[in-house]
């Protein structure tokens, strides 16, 4: 529903939800003028119609990769009912800053799992067996499973929702059980496959969360057991923290992948810095979707759309801020002094992870030449976690990079300081 008041639109206006169900139709926004779907979703969903693709999915924090993966799980669902979809957020079951690729082949089980039982999939009696044993061996609670008649859906319940995520000491004692045992739990995992494609469906598991793991977790994740993830036999999507995407390692890692789609940022501000309308159009719709246009000033609606970056969370959490700075000056609109405050409060976050030199002389050397591949190899190296921290923002078209607005504005109040 439209907000009516500000604060409706502090409660719309939440960074922290990705749209999904009912909010989907709600409130989704296409991301290209007179265009249903981004062309990086058309080309995930064609890669889809060769058979058990490895796809990663990549993209700025924020810029609305799991909304875009939600609505693409339900066009997937109308467009092909043949289809059986697993999706799942790492988040809501794993610790992402504790996160191992056992963790994710696990969980992908449990998850698949799941799924073919909720839609009547019956599995074989004897893969089941396999199943519970391989589960009961790896949490040592086989015998609770046999006494108790608990089943395999509930034991991996149990287990996941309950301690998994939760407990480090769970997750260290089940895996010193499970990776000497990673080639038997795929062996199952495709023993599930192939039952499912008995029941006449295709799997597609689509894992979502994975890149809100720090940069190190990430990039171990990938280049050291990518070829390890990619043996399921079904089409997975993994999501991938774009600082990977550009980190060294990449170009050994795509060779376990058959494809890397990026979900590219939208463009507010043009290469030569003039405002891009198209851009500022879909922001704007976004805005007027979610809470009546006449609770925000143009010129201030403008200027968040510019500070946003194009990343939607930004902009998000920047009107959210600027509702709650009106409030507290006693307006009942947001104004352009509103948002200034609100855009004030993320610069300081971002002066609070940008501590040491080379990084802002990275940030000057890419602002100036619009472009992430710098001579100096100490410089260059600052390259992935600026991205990945969204100092550096990329944008679409004839590729480029640029610095965030609000760090710009940092790089400027610095210079005009020397000055």
């Amino acid at each position: 529903m439209q907000a009516q008041t500000l604060k409706d639109a502090i409660r719309v206006f939440d960074p922290r939800k990705t749209l999904d169900g009912e909010g989907l139709n709600e409130y989704h926004t296409d991301r290209i003028p007179n265009r249903k779907e981004d062309p990086a979703i058309t080309k995930l969903k064609t890669q889809l119609d060769a058979d058990a693709q490895k796809i990663l999915f990549s993209g700025h924090r924020g810029c609305g990769k799991s909304t875009e993966l939600n609505k693409l799980a339900l066009d997937l669902e109308k467009e092909r009912p043949g289809l059986l979809i697993v999706k799942y957020n790492v988040t809501d079951v794993l610790d992402v800053f504790d996160l191992e690729y056992s963790d994710v082949l696990f969980s992908l089980a449990y998850q698949l799992y799941h799924k073919a039982e909720t839609i009547g999939v019956k599995i074989d009696k004897a893969v089941v067996d396999n199943i519970e044993e391989f589960v009961g061996c790896v949490t040592r609670d086989f015998e609770e499973i046999k006494e108790k008649k608990v089943g395999l859906g509930v034991m991996f319940q149990k287990l996941f929702v309950g301690k998994y995520q939760q407990e480090r000491l769970t997750r260290e004692t089940v895996r010193k059980q499970l990776k000497p045992r990673i080639s038997r739990l795929i062996e199952l995992i495709n023993s599930m496959v192939v039952q499912i494609k008995l029941a006449g469906y295709d799997a597609l598991i689509i894992i979502d969360g994975i890149d809100n793991s720090p940069l190190d977790i990430g990039k171990n994740l990938y280049y050291g057991f990518g070829q390890v993830l990619s043996k399921p036999d079904c089409a997975i999507i993994y999501t991938i923290p774009i600082s990977v995407v550009y980190s060294s390692e990449f170009t050994v890692i795509q060779q376990s992948f058959d494809k890397t789609v990026i979900l590219p940022n939208i463009t507010v501000t043009n290469r030569d810095g003039s405002q891009n309308e198209d851009g500022i159009s879909i922001f704007s719709n976004l805005s007027e979707r979610r809470m009546r246009p006449d609770l925000i000033g143009e010129d201030a609606l403008r200027y968040a759309i510019r500070m946003s970056a194009g990343i939607t969370r930004e902009f998000i959490r920047t009107i959210k801020d600027s509702c709650v700075e009106a409030i507290v000056r006693g307006g009942d609109r947001i104004i352009c002094d509103d948002v200034r405050r609100a855009v004030a409060d993320r610069k300081n976050d971002f002066k609070r992870i940008l501590s040491k030199k080379t990084q802002y002389v990275a940030l000057k050397a890419v602002h100036k030449t619009k472009s992430i591949y710098i001579d100096d190899e100490n410089i260059r190296a600052e390259i992935p976690g600026l991205l990945h921290n969204l100092s550096i923002v990329e944008y679409n078209g004839n590729i480029w990079w640029d610095v965030h607005p609000v760090v710009l504005s940092i790089l400027e109040s610095m210079d005009d300081h020397v000055r």
